[in-house]
């Protein structure tokens, strides 16, 4: 398990490395140029609008299916992989229900 989450946070580190180093790529081409620095900001603003959507989407998602709700939360709040991981967020199998199912199937196992 200990491994397992060593893992995750690995992901979720090189994930956060990637976005630091495209927001500082964004800022350093802003600074050189001799635009309007709140344009450039402003461009920035959807993006972190649909991270903050997927954010939120990505917690009820990791509550509802009984998940690593800190895990998924973080990942729903990059740019970017949010986009790609909300594929696996919601095709993820819910394991309350999975409990509820191997419970269900021991009692019928059981009775007959």
């Amino acid at each position: 398990m200990t491994q397992h989450i060593a893992v995750n946070f690995g992901i979720v580190g090189s994930a956060l490395r990637l976005t630091f180093f495209l927001v500082a790529r964004e800022w350093e081409t802003m600074s050189n140029q001799s635009g309007d620095l709140d344009f450039h900001l402003i461009q920035l603003v959807p993006m972190l609008v649909l991270s903050l959507g997927i954010m939120l989407v990505a917690y009820k998602l990791a509550k509802e299916k009984d998940r690593n709700v800190v895990l998924w939360t973080i990942l729903g709040a990059i740019p970017i992989l949010n986009i790609v991981c909300v594929w696996f967020f919601i095709g993820a199998a819910n394991r309350r229900l999975e409990r509820k199912l191997d419970d269900l199937s021991r009692r019928i196992g059981g009775a007959t």
